[in-house]
């Protein structure tokens, strides 16, 4: 059942101090209705000697809406403390007003300990795992499935949202299964065939129609080789990074012998290189592109259908253009960003980490987030968006120094037109923590949504024409969130 509730719980405490009712969702003044001259002088107000002035102009602020945005952004920078705040919060206001929650899809236990949420692409069907004292289930809908040793890829949900494939293992045997809307769980063993008995069994991903599935397995003598509908494949030292073409008919991995690494593709062994990482096939299944590492560690390429594309001096992370004409590269630890196609583009150097990139839906730009002494910013083709955001995933660990910091920013996305740009941002303490312990939030073309104790971008949601939607979890409540685009704003009205 829809459920509509509007979260503008700032609006409404902006408005409250004036003894004034909130302005209605998406109330906006048109940018003709008021030059760029009364804006700016409106936003000098806040930070006025006079307290009804200052209110008299965030509440018009507030009411003008998005023609008072790169104004505002502005104000927000600024050395004033007061001007500071009452900027933030109009900001704040006037994106929350485009906020809504479409739907309640439900409850889940607490505490939540992992975040491996899964909606329906109509967005009526939740599905998670659920750990049970070092087994895991799928629950779907409320109702809980089998209990197996461990549960592997699922998804995505069928585009009529009826089925949700997942895999699990058990005893090292593989099984795909399906669950169905109001049916018990149906399980099988890959491809219907039992594979090949083996010490354990990983990486279990399936071709994107369900009709190929190929998993990692372990020899008696230590080996390993890759089970592909059933049947095995040739054996190796170490195999890792299994993947599928998009349209099912080829299958990818990285494989190790006699201490030389190398992509194994339909059956055929690419070049040889010290270490090789991440084969990833373009959209329409033609390509095939890897990066690898030099003899000496210090050097990482590039690597297209076989050919050495560049030399990095950082970990590169590569993402194929929806045409499959270009490929975006960030490296990590070089912090740069680049295009490759018929030649090779820096768009953007000087940083230390970086997201993995994006292209837009037309493949005419990538959007990256990339991080300098612990802060991070969000680039469009090499523009800088206005704004600065926490890193998500955050990771510490101790190195061969005794100590160091990774962190990784989940990437941005596009809307289907391309002319906006979301991100997840969060605020809180850095190290690994259990979900709860930050404010999640939405940022879209530079504005900042809701904070949410837990907030996923379900990938049949990203890219879509009208609006942006995502899942967010508060308490044990979680609930299937819209963001509307800020037309006639774009990204480009975020570039500092």
């Amino acid at each position: 059942m829809m459920k509509l509730c509007g979260l503008t719980l700032l609006l409404l405490a902006v408005t409250a101090s004036m003894g004034q009712s909130p302005v209605p969702k998406g109330a906006t003044t048109q940018p003709g209705e008021m030059d760029r001259a009364d804006i700016e002088r409106l936003v000098g107000n806040l930070g006025s000697r006079s307290r009804l002035v200052r209110e008299s102009a965030e509440k018009r602020l507030v009411e003008i809406g998005l023609p008072a945005v790169r104004a505002l952004r502005a104000a927000a920078s600024s050395d004033d403390a007061e001007v500071r705040a009452r900027a933030s919060g109009i900001l704040l206001a006037i994106a929350q007003a485009r906020e809504v929650c479409v739907q309640e899809l439900g409850k889940i236990p607490q505490p939540f300990g992992e975040p491996r949420l899964f909606v329906s692409p109509n967005g009526q069907r939740l599905a998670y795992i659920l750990k049970l004292g070092g087994k895991e289930a799928l629950v779907c809908d409320g109702k809980q499935g089998p209990a197996w040793h461990s549960i592997g890829n699922v998804g995505p949900f069928s585009r009529d949202s009826k089925r949700l494939p997942y895999q699990a293992s058990t005893d090292g045997r593989a099984y795909n299964l399906s669950l169905f809307a109001g049916e018990e769980d149906k399980a099988a063993p890959m491809n219907g065939k039992e594979g090949p008995r083996s010490k354990d069994v990983n990486h279990k991903p399936s071709s994107p129609d369900q009709k190929r599935f190929a998993y990692i397995a372990t020899d008696d003598k230590g080996k390993k080789f890759v089970v592909l509908n059933g049947q095995p494949l040739k054996a190796y030292e170490a195999v890792w990074s299994l993947v599928f073409s998009p349209d099912g008919k080829r299958v990818a991995f990285t494989a190790r012998r006699d201490g030389k690494a190398m992509v194994v593709c339909d059956g055929k062994e690419g070049r040889h290189y010290p270490e090789v990482f991440y084969p990833m096939f373009s959209p329409d299944s033609k390509s095939l592109a890897y990066w690898a590492r030099s003899a000496d560690l210090k050097k990482w390429f590039v690597i297209w259908d076989e050919k050495e594309m560049t030399q990095l001096n950082g970990e590169p992370q590569l993402a194929f253009s929806p045409d499959g004409r270009a490929l975006a590269c960030a490296t990590y630890s070089g912090g740069g960003l680049y295009r490759f196609a018929e030649t090779v583009e820096s768009l953007a150097a000087g940083h230390d980490r970086a997201s993995k990139p994006v292209f837009s839906p037309d493949s005419r730009h990538i959007a990256c987030a990339l991080g300098k002494d612990m802060r991070w910013w969000v680039f469009v083709d090499g523009n800088n968006l206005a704004g600065r955001y926490d890193p998500e995933n955050v990771r510490h660990w101790d190195g061969p120094a005794g100590g160091g910091t990774s962190m990784t920013l989940d990437s941005p996305g596009f809307s289907a037109d391309g002319r906006h740009v979301y991100w997840k941002g969060f605020r809180g303490p850095p190290g690994n923590l259990p979900p709860g312990n930050r404010e999640h939030f939405i940022v879209c073309d530079g504005f900042e949504g809701s904070s949410h104790e837990d907030l996923w971008i379900p990938e049949d949601f990203r890219n879509h024409a009208k609006s942006l939607r995502y899942v967010v979890r508060d308490g044990e409540n979680v609930r299937l969130m819209e963001f509307a685009w800020p037309e006639p704003m774009t990204w480009q009205d975020a570039v500092e």
